[in-house]
């Protein structure tokens, strides 16, 4: 057994020697649009940050989509999610904005 027969499991991290294609991962966008969507539902109670959050995560759901169709992420799934969450998230806001302005009438 030689070194290239121990090392055949694992790539170097430089330089894409031996057939190694580089991939850039730049899934920031869909990880973002979750975890904004997140609080965004969490927070659809209070309507300023409601509208804010759940605006956002649609926003970078859409970027983040964008980029796995480019194939600059492999997070789909996180955009995705972020998504239809920053959707919820409005949905919600709407909700709560709408029970508060008819409970003051």
């Amino acid at each position: 057994m030689d070194e290239g027969d121990i090392m055949a499991g694992y790539t170097s991290g430089g330089g894409g020697a031996h057939g190694v294609t580089m991939h850039s991962e730049r899934g920031g966008m869909g990880t973002s649009a979750l975890v904004v969507g997140v609080i965004g539902v969490l927070m659809s109670w209070y309507w300023p940050a409601g509208l804010v959050l759940g605006v956002l995560a649609v926003v970078f759901g859409v970027a983040g989509r964008k980029r796995v169709a480019r194939g600059e992420a492999a997070n789909a799934g996180a955009a995705q999610a972020g998504l239809i969450l920053g959707a919820v998230g409005l949905v919600l806001t709407a909700v709560f904005a709408a029970l508060i302005i008819s409970a003051a009438m």
